[in-house]
Order: structure tokens, then sequence, then C-alpha cells
């Protein structure tokens, strides 16, 4: 199974030489204010949403910087700690989600791994080992292409729903054919929204 981690390049020779090793490890900050803190002991994987965690990672330097990883070869996968906070909480009450995080430990729910993936698009795991990363990619200066590919977006069980399938299309075409592809397949559904929106308004003046 492919994941993904989203970061910044200045980190990308101590990764391809290391792994992608926790905070705890490597002496780095988080990279949320507030109270949405990661846990320090872990590393974060994702499906749908390695550009969004890019952004957050490059705004102290660097360049966007997505890795693949083979899921084969991790040790254990544990669930998201903010996917166990949304479900096992109710996340419409303010702060609540907040509140909970603190005091969640992935690894004591590790048979629900599938599940965040599934529902969430994301896990973690304690590191990644050098021969767990597949290949990475460096993205390039491109707005469009971070939207589609899911760089603005907050990751949600509702986004996830909505749109999760449209992000990894994209980041798979990316990561397999580079970004002249992807940015090939924004300007075919681009054009097909704009048929579609001609066709809606023709209709309407027909009537």
């Amino acid at each position: 199974m492919r994941l993904y981690h989203g970061t910044s390049s200045k980190h990308l020779p101590a990764i391809l030489r290391d792994g992608i090793l926790p905070r705890v490890a490597t002496g780095e900050e988080g990279n949320w204010q507030g109270g949405w803190q990661s846990k320090p002991g872990l590393v974060f994987l994702t499906t749908v949403y390695p550009v969004y965690y890019a952004t957050q990672a490059v705004s102290d330097g660097g360049e966007m910087v997505i890795i693949e990883v083979d899921s084969r070869k991790l040790d254990a996968v544990y669930p998201d700690d903010e996917y166990l906070a949304r479900v096992l909480t109710d996340p419409n009450t303010p702060g609540v989600v907040e509140e909970k995080l603190p005091t969640l430990e992935p690894s004591r729910f590790r048979s629900l791994w599938q599940e965040s993936l599934d529902q969430h698009g994301t896990v973690c795991c304690s590191s990644v080992s050098p021969d767990a990363i597949v290949r990475h990619r460096v993205l390039p200066d491109d707005a469009a292409l971070w939207s589609w590919m899911g760089g603005d977006a907050l990751p949600s069980l509702a986004n996830y729903e909505a749109c999760g399938h449209e992000y990894l299309a994209f980041i798979e075409l990316f990561m397999d054919q580079g970004s002249g592809a992807a940015l090939e397949l924004i300007e075919q559904r681009i054009a097909k929204l704009r048929r579609l929106c001609n066709a809606s308004s023709v209709a309407s003046d027909e009537k």
C-alpha cells in the first residue's frame, strides 16, 4: 500500500539517510500552533493529504516534498490520534477534539488503523526506515496543482469522504508521471466543468 509523508526539502537529506524519525528523535519543533500538537514520538502518514502537511512543514523554509512509503516495510501502523479524537467524541462540540487529543495513545487502538485510513486518510507509526522509502518528488511552485492535490484542505472525516478519491488520483499521477501529467489532468477537469456549466446555462436559457 502506498502511504505518503509531506515535508520540507530542508529535511530531505537526513530523511534519505536516516529515515523518517519522530520529533522526539530529531529535536524538531512541531508544525502546529495552539491546541493542535502532534504526538512527538510518532510519524504521521497519509494517502491523500501529503501536500497539506508539506505546506505546514515549509513555513520556515524549503520546498514542499512528498515522500512515498511502502507500508509493508513498517513495523506497526496505528490510527491517527486526530481521527480517534473525532470518532470518540462529538466533533461538533467546540473544543472537545483539542481537549481529547492529549489523552489518546494511538498504540492502544492499533486495531483501528484501517478505519483511520479508510475514513480519515491518515495513520501513524513509530518511524519509517530508509529502506521503506520508495521515492520522493519535489512539488513545483504551482498553486493550482497544490489545490487539486488537497493542499488547502483541512483533514477531516467529511473532507475525506467528499474529496479524498480526487486528491488520491492527482497524488498518484504526480508521483508516477510528474507534474506535467497532473497539470494536464487538471486542464481536462476544468474543461469538463466548463462544458457542464455551458450546457446548464443553455438549458436554462431554453426554458
